[in-house]
Protein backbone atom coordinates (compact mmCIF):
# COMPACT_ATOMS: atom_id res chain seq x y z
CA UNK A 1 0.00 0.00 0.00
CA UNK A 2 1.62 3.34 -1.07
CA UNK A 3 0.17 5.52 1.71
CA UNK A 4 0.84 5.68 5.45
CA UNK A 5 -0.99 8.90 6.26
CA UNK A 6 -4.16 10.64 5.08
CA UNK A 7 -5.37 14.19 5.69
CA UNK A 8 -9.01 15.08 5.01
CA UNK A 9 -10.07 18.71 4.71
CA UNK A 10 -13.70 19.63 4.16
CA UNK A 11 -16.01 22.62 3.98
CA UNK A 12 -19.67 22.00 4.79
CA UNK A 13 -22.84 23.93 5.54
CA UNK A 14 -25.80 21.56 5.70
CA UNK A 15 -23.69 18.55 6.68
CA UNK A 16 -23.55 16.69 3.36
CA UNK A 17 -19.83 17.22 2.77
CA UNK A 18 -19.04 16.57 6.42
CA UNK A 19 -20.87 13.25 6.10
CA UNK A 20 -18.84 12.32 3.00
CA UNK A 21 -15.67 13.22 4.89
CA UNK A 22 -16.66 11.02 7.84
CA UNK A 23 -17.32 8.09 5.49
CA UNK A 24 -13.87 8.57 4.00
CA UNK A 25 -12.31 8.94 7.47
CA UNK A 26 -13.90 5.76 8.83
CA UNK A 27 -12.81 3.80 5.77
CA UNK A 28 -9.25 5.14 5.81
CA UNK A 29 -8.62 4.71 9.54
CA UNK A 30 -8.92 0.94 9.09
CA UNK A 31 -6.33 1.02 6.32
CA UNK A 32 -3.73 3.61 7.34
CA UNK A 33 -1.80 4.32 10.51
CA UNK A 34 -2.50 8.08 10.66
CA UNK A 35 -5.73 9.71 9.48
CA UNK A 36 -6.91 13.25 10.32
CA UNK A 37 -10.06 15.17 9.46
CA UNK A 38 -10.67 18.90 9.85
CA UNK A 39 -12.55 21.83 8.38
CA UNK A 40 -10.73 24.18 6.02
CA UNK A 41 -11.99 27.04 8.22
CA UNK A 42 -10.22 25.92 11.39
CA UNK A 43 -7.07 24.47 9.83
CA UNK A 44 -3.57 25.77 9.34
CA UNK A 45 -2.22 23.74 6.41
CA UNK A 46 1.32 25.06 6.96
CA UNK A 47 1.69 22.80 10.00
CA UNK A 48 1.16 19.59 8.00
CA UNK A 49 4.04 17.49 6.70
CA UNK A 50 3.65 16.54 3.04
CA UNK A 51 5.37 13.70 1.21
CA UNK A 52 4.97 10.79 -1.19
CA UNK A 53 3.46 8.52 1.49
CA UNK A 54 0.72 11.06 2.31
CA UNK A 55 -2.75 11.25 0.78
CA UNK A 56 -4.54 14.61 0.78
CA UNK A 57 -8.33 14.60 0.34
CA UNK A 58 -10.30 17.81 -0.27
CA UNK A 59 -14.09 17.50 0.08
CA UNK A 60 -16.48 20.30 -0.81
CA UNK A 61 -19.99 21.23 -1.93
CA UNK A 62 -20.59 22.93 -5.26
CA UNK A 63 -21.33 26.67 -5.31
CA UNK A 64 -22.13 28.46 -8.55
CA UNK A 65 -21.09 25.40 -10.60
CA UNK A 66 -17.60 25.48 -9.13
CA UNK A 67 -15.64 25.09 -5.89
CA UNK A 68 -16.64 27.36 -2.96
CA UNK A 69 -14.44 30.41 -2.55
CA UNK A 70 -13.36 29.27 0.92
CA UNK A 71 -12.03 25.98 -0.48
CA UNK A 72 -10.23 27.78 -3.31
CA UNK A 73 -8.54 30.12 -0.80
CA UNK A 74 -7.57 27.20 1.42
CA UNK A 75 -5.95 25.29 -1.44
CA UNK A 76 -4.04 28.38 -2.51
CA UNK A 77 -2.63 28.53 1.05
CA UNK A 78 -1.52 24.89 1.07
CA UNK A 79 2.25 24.32 1.21
CA UNK A 80 3.99 22.94 -1.86
CA UNK A 81 2.99 19.36 -2.46
CA UNK A 82 6.38 17.63 -2.64
CA UNK A 83 4.71 14.90 -4.73
CA UNK A 84 1.98 14.35 -2.13
CA UNK A 85 -0.91 12.39 -3.63
CA UNK A 86 -4.19 14.32 -3.73
CA UNK A 87 -7.82 13.57 -4.51
CA UNK A 88 -10.92 15.75 -4.50
CA UNK A 89 -14.57 14.97 -3.85
CA UNK A 90 -17.31 17.39 -4.89
CA UNK A 91 -20.81 17.05 -3.53
CA UNK A 92 -23.35 17.38 -6.32
CA UNK A 93 -26.96 18.16 -5.43
CA UNK A 94 -29.19 15.22 -6.34
CA UNK A 95 -32.88 15.92 -6.79
CA UNK A 96 -36.15 14.04 -7.26
CA UNK A 97 -38.50 15.70 -9.81
CA UNK A 98 -40.48 12.45 -10.07
CA UNK A 99 -37.31 10.44 -10.71
CA UNK A 100 -33.81 10.38 -9.22
CA UNK A 101 -31.68 13.01 -10.96
CA UNK A 102 -27.94 13.06 -10.18
CA UNK A 103 -26.12 16.16 -9.04
CA UNK A 104 -23.77 18.31 -11.05
CA UNK A 105 -20.48 19.69 -9.71
CA UNK A 106 -19.28 21.16 -13.05
CA UNK A 107 -15.80 22.68 -12.59
CA UNK A 108 -15.50 22.19 -8.80
CA UNK A 109 -13.14 19.21 -8.98
CA UNK A 110 -11.26 20.56 -12.00
CA UNK A 111 -10.50 23.94 -10.41
CA UNK A 112 -9.19 22.45 -7.14
CA UNK A 113 -7.24 19.71 -8.95
CA UNK A 114 -5.61 22.33 -11.18
CA UNK A 115 -4.53 24.39 -8.15
CA UNK A 116 -3.10 21.28 -6.51
CA UNK A 117 -1.21 20.37 -9.68
CA UNK A 118 0.33 23.84 -9.82
CA UNK A 119 1.47 23.43 -6.21
CA UNK A 120 3.27 20.15 -6.92
CA UNK A 121 0.68 17.60 -5.80
CA UNK A 122 0.11 14.34 -7.67
CA UNK A 123 -3.61 14.37 -8.45
CA UNK A 124 -4.72 10.74 -8.35
CA UNK A 125 -8.41 11.24 -8.93
CA UNK A 126 -11.61 13.13 -8.34
CA UNK A 127 -15.27 12.24 -8.16
CA UNK A 128 -18.72 13.80 -7.92
CA UNK A 129 -20.81 12.28 -5.11
CA UNK A 130 -24.58 12.69 -5.47
CA UNK A 131 -25.92 13.83 -2.12
CA UNK A 132 -29.45 15.18 -1.49
CA UNK A 133 -29.85 18.74 -2.80
CA UNK A 134 -29.01 21.09 0.07
CA UNK A 135 -29.30 24.76 -0.83
CA UNK A 136 -32.25 25.54 1.45
CA UNK A 137 -32.30 29.20 0.45
CA UNK A 138 -33.50 28.32 -3.04
CA UNK A 139 -34.22 24.57 -3.22
CA UNK A 140 -36.85 22.59 -1.28
CA UNK A 141 -35.37 19.74 0.75
CA UNK A 142 -36.09 16.12 -0.15
CA UNK A 143 -38.21 13.92 2.09
CA UNK A 144 -36.43 11.25 4.16
CA UNK A 145 -37.13 8.40 1.74
CA UNK A 146 -35.61 10.19 -1.25
CA UNK A 147 -32.75 11.60 0.81
CA UNK A 148 -31.90 8.10 2.10
CA UNK A 149 -31.74 6.83 -1.49
CA UNK A 150 -28.99 9.31 -2.32
CA UNK A 151 -27.19 8.82 1.02
CA UNK A 152 -27.02 5.03 0.66
CA UNK A 153 -25.56 5.24 -2.84
CA UNK A 154 -23.24 8.09 -1.83
CA UNK A 155 -21.63 6.07 0.97
CA UNK A 156 -21.03 3.10 -1.32
CA UNK A 157 -19.60 5.34 -4.03
CA UNK A 158 -17.32 7.19 -1.59
CA UNK A 159 -15.84 3.98 -0.19
CA UNK A 160 -15.40 2.49 -3.67
CA UNK A 161 -13.53 5.62 -4.77
CA UNK A 162 -11.18 5.54 -1.77
CA UNK A 163 -10.54 1.84 -2.34
CA UNK A 164 -9.47 2.55 -5.94
CA UNK A 165 -7.09 5.29 -4.80
CA UNK A 166 -5.55 3.12 -2.06
CA UNK A 167 -4.93 0.38 -4.62
CA UNK A 168 -2.61 2.75 -6.47
CA UNK A 169 -4.93 3.30 -9.44
CA UNK A 170 -6.11 6.66 -10.77
CA UNK A 171 -9.71 7.80 -11.07
CA UNK A 172 -9.60 10.68 -13.55
CA UNK A 173 -10.71 9.71 -17.05
CA UNK A 174 -14.25 8.34 -17.11
CA UNK A 175 -17.54 9.37 -18.68
CA UNK A 176 -18.88 11.30 -15.66
CA UNK A 177 -15.65 13.22 -15.06
CA UNK A 178 -15.25 14.13 -18.74
CA UNK A 179 -18.87 15.30 -18.92
CA UNK A 180 -18.49 17.39 -15.76
CA UNK A 181 -15.27 18.91 -17.12
CA UNK A 182 -16.81 19.90 -20.48
CA UNK A 183 -19.88 21.55 -18.96
CA UNK A 184 -17.76 23.03 -16.18
CA UNK A 185 -15.56 24.81 -18.69
CA UNK A 186 -18.61 26.08 -20.57
CA UNK A 187 -20.03 27.43 -17.31
CA UNK A 188 -16.81 29.13 -16.15
CA UNK A 189 -18.27 32.63 -16.92
CA UNK A 190 -21.26 31.80 -14.70
CA UNK A 191 -18.98 30.48 -11.95
CA UNK A 192 -16.76 33.56 -12.13
CA UNK A 193 -19.85 35.78 -11.97
CA UNK A 194 -21.04 33.89 -8.90
CA UNK A 195 -17.71 34.35 -7.09
CA UNK A 196 -17.40 38.10 -7.70
CA UNK A 197 -21.11 39.04 -7.76
CA UNK A 198 -23.56 36.30 -6.84
CA UNK A 199 -22.22 35.22 -3.49
CA UNK A 200 -22.37 38.81 -2.16
CA UNK A 201 -25.93 39.19 -3.42
CA UNK A 202 -27.06 35.93 -1.80
CA UNK A 203 -25.27 36.84 1.43
CA UNK A 204 -27.68 39.71 1.99
CA UNK A 205 -31.00 37.92 1.57
CA UNK A 206 -31.32 36.16 4.95
CA UNK A 207 -33.49 37.49 7.76
CA UNK A 208 -35.12 36.25 10.97
CA UNK A 209 -38.89 35.86 11.01
CA UNK A 210 -41.15 36.46 14.01
CA UNK A 211 -40.33 33.02 15.48
CA UNK A 212 -36.79 34.18 16.31
CA UNK A 213 -36.16 34.11 20.08
CA UNK A 214 -32.66 35.69 19.91
CA UNK A 215 -30.98 32.43 20.96
CA UNK A 216 -27.92 33.16 18.77
CA UNK A 217 -27.55 29.59 17.47
CA UNK A 218 -27.06 30.88 13.94
CA UNK A 219 -24.33 33.37 14.88
CA UNK A 220 -22.58 31.02 17.30
CA UNK A 221 -22.31 28.22 14.77
CA UNK A 222 -21.61 30.16 11.57
CA UNK A 223 -18.37 28.79 10.10
CA UNK A 224 -17.62 32.13 8.44
CA UNK A 225 -18.47 34.20 11.53
CA UNK A 226 -20.68 36.10 9.11
CA UNK A 227 -23.65 36.67 11.43
CA UNK A 228 -23.81 39.45 14.01
CA UNK A 229 -26.45 39.63 16.75
CA UNK A 230 -27.58 43.26 16.77
CA UNK A 231 -29.98 45.04 19.11
CA UNK A 232 -30.76 45.29 22.80
CA UNK A 233 -29.99 42.37 25.11
CA UNK A 234 -32.79 39.81 24.94
CA UNK A 235 -34.06 41.26 21.66
CA UNK A 236 -31.02 40.80 19.43
CA UNK A 237 -31.63 39.68 15.86
CA UNK A 238 -29.16 38.15 13.39
CA UNK A 239 -27.58 40.41 10.80
CA UNK A 240 -25.78 38.81 7.86
CA UNK A 241 -22.53 40.37 6.63
CA UNK A 242 -20.70 39.99 3.31
CA UNK A 243 -18.70 37.14 4.87
CA UNK A 244 -21.74 34.89 4.36
CA UNK A 245 -21.17 32.16 1.76
CA UNK A 246 -24.83 31.07 1.57
CA UNK A 247 -23.93 27.61 2.92
CA UNK A 248 -27.39 27.12 4.43
CA UNK A 249 -26.33 26.07 7.93
CA UNK A 250 -28.24 28.87 9.66
CA UNK A 251 -31.43 28.11 7.74
CA UNK A 252 -31.24 24.34 8.14
CA UNK A 253 -30.22 24.15 11.81
CA UNK A 254 -32.20 27.01 13.37
CA UNK A 255 -34.08 25.37 16.29
CA UNK A 256 -37.03 27.73 15.77
CA UNK A 257 -37.04 27.47 11.96
CA UNK A 258 -36.83 31.25 12.09
CA UNK A 259 -34.19 31.93 9.42
CA UNK A 260 -35.58 32.62 5.98
CA UNK A 261 -34.40 33.88 2.61
CA UNK A 262 -36.08 37.07 1.42
CA UNK A 263 -37.06 36.22 -2.14
CA UNK A 264 -39.16 39.37 -2.40
CA UNK A 265 -36.13 41.23 -1.00
CA UNK A 266 -34.07 39.76 -3.85
CA UNK A 267 -36.51 41.12 -6.44
CA UNK A 268 -36.45 44.58 -4.84
CA UNK A 269 -32.64 44.73 -4.59
CA UNK A 270 -32.24 43.41 -8.15
CA UNK A 271 -34.61 46.07 -9.45
CA UNK A 272 -32.60 48.84 -7.76
CA UNK A 273 -29.37 47.40 -9.18
CA UNK A 274 -30.88 47.36 -12.66
CA UNK A 275 -31.43 51.14 -12.62
CA UNK A 276 -27.71 51.76 -13.36
CA UNK A 277 -27.74 54.71 -10.97
CA UNK A 278 -23.93 54.95 -11.07
CA UNK A 279 -24.13 56.16 -14.68
CA UNK A 280 -26.38 59.07 -13.73
CA UNK A 281 -24.39 59.90 -10.59
CA UNK A 282 -21.24 60.40 -12.66
CA UNK A 283 -23.05 62.80 -14.98
CA UNK A 284 -24.62 64.67 -12.08
CA UNK A 285 -21.57 65.13 -9.79
CA UNK A 286 -18.80 65.56 -12.35
CA UNK A 287 -19.20 68.45 -14.77
CA UNK A 288 -15.66 68.35 -16.16
CA UNK A 289 -15.59 66.60 -19.51
CA UNK A 290 -12.05 65.35 -18.75
CA UNK A 291 -13.16 63.71 -15.49
CA UNK A 292 -16.27 62.24 -17.11
CA UNK A 293 -14.16 60.89 -19.95
CA UNK A 294 -11.79 59.26 -17.43
CA UNK A 295 -14.57 57.80 -15.30
CA UNK A 296 -16.36 56.42 -18.33
CA UNK A 297 -13.28 54.55 -19.44
CA UNK A 298 -14.43 50.97 -19.95
CA UNK A 299 -12.37 49.51 -17.11
CA UNK A 300 -12.76 52.40 -14.67
CA UNK A 301 -16.51 52.37 -15.25
CA UNK A 302 -16.71 48.61 -14.62
CA UNK A 303 -14.83 49.07 -11.35
CA UNK A 304 -17.14 51.90 -10.30
CA UNK A 305 -20.16 49.80 -11.20
CA UNK A 306 -18.83 46.92 -9.10
CA UNK A 307 -18.27 49.22 -6.11
CA UNK A 308 -21.76 50.65 -6.56
CA UNK A 309 -23.15 47.10 -6.80
CA UNK A 310 -21.70 46.16 -3.40
CA UNK A 311 -22.69 49.49 -1.84
CA UNK A 312 -26.26 49.18 -3.11
CA UNK A 313 -26.64 45.68 -1.70
CA UNK A 314 -25.22 46.80 1.65
CA UNK A 315 -27.50 49.84 1.92
CA UNK A 316 -30.61 47.98 0.76
CA UNK A 317 -30.05 45.15 3.21
CA UNK A 318 -29.31 47.59 6.05
CA UNK A 319 -32.65 49.30 5.44
CA UNK A 320 -34.51 46.02 5.01
CA UNK A 321 -32.97 44.66 8.22
CA UNK A 322 -34.70 47.39 10.19
CA UNK A 323 -37.87 47.12 8.13
CA UNK A 324 -38.34 43.46 9.13
CA UNK A 325 -38.38 44.55 12.78
CA UNK A 326 -41.87 45.85 11.98
CA UNK A 327 -44.13 42.78 12.50
CA UNK A 328 -46.39 43.46 9.50
CA UNK A 329 -43.45 43.87 7.10
CA UNK A 330 -41.69 40.87 8.63
CA UNK A 331 -44.81 38.80 7.96
CA UNK A 332 -44.92 40.04 4.36
CA UNK A 333 -41.31 39.12 3.63
CA UNK A 334 -41.82 35.78 5.38
CA UNK A 335 -44.91 34.63 3.48
CA UNK A 336 -43.37 35.74 0.17
CA UNK A 337 -40.32 33.56 0.83
CA UNK A 338 -40.14 30.01 -0.48
CA UNK A 339 -38.28 29.01 2.68
CA UNK A 340 -41.44 29.74 4.65
CA UNK A 341 -43.25 26.95 2.80
CA UNK A 342 -40.78 24.24 1.83
CA UNK A 343 -38.78 21.68 3.79
CA UNK A 344 -35.34 22.80 4.96
CA UNK A 345 -32.84 19.98 4.59
CA UNK A 346 -29.71 19.11 6.50
CA UNK A 347 -27.89 15.77 6.57
CA UNK A 348 -29.98 13.64 8.98
CA UNK A 349 -27.12 12.18 11.03
CA UNK A 350 -25.08 15.40 11.36
CA UNK A 351 -25.90 17.53 14.39
CA UNK A 352 -24.87 21.15 14.60
CA UNK A 353 -22.30 20.39 17.32
CA UNK A 354 -20.58 17.94 14.93
CA UNK A 355 -19.18 20.86 12.97
CA UNK A 356 -17.08 21.83 16.00
CA UNK A 357 -15.85 18.35 16.94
Amino acid sequence: MPYKKAMIYYWSGTGNTLRISKWAFNFLKNKLSIVSISSVINSNPDTQTMGENTLLLIAMPTHGFTAPWQVIKFCLRLPMGKKTAAVTIANGAGTYPGFYLPGFSASANSVISFILLLKGYRVRGFIDIDMPGSWPAFCPGLNREHADHFLKNAKRKTEAFIKIILSGEKHIINFRNVLEFIFGMLLIPVSFGYIIFGRFFFAKLQFANLKCNSCGTCAGNCSQKAILMKGKEGFKKPYWTFKCESCGKCISYCPQQAVETGHSMAILIWYILSLRVSFYLIDYFFQSSAIISFLKNKYIFKLLNYMFYLLTIFVCYYVLYYMVKIPLLNKFFSITSGTHWWKKYHEPSIKIQDFKS
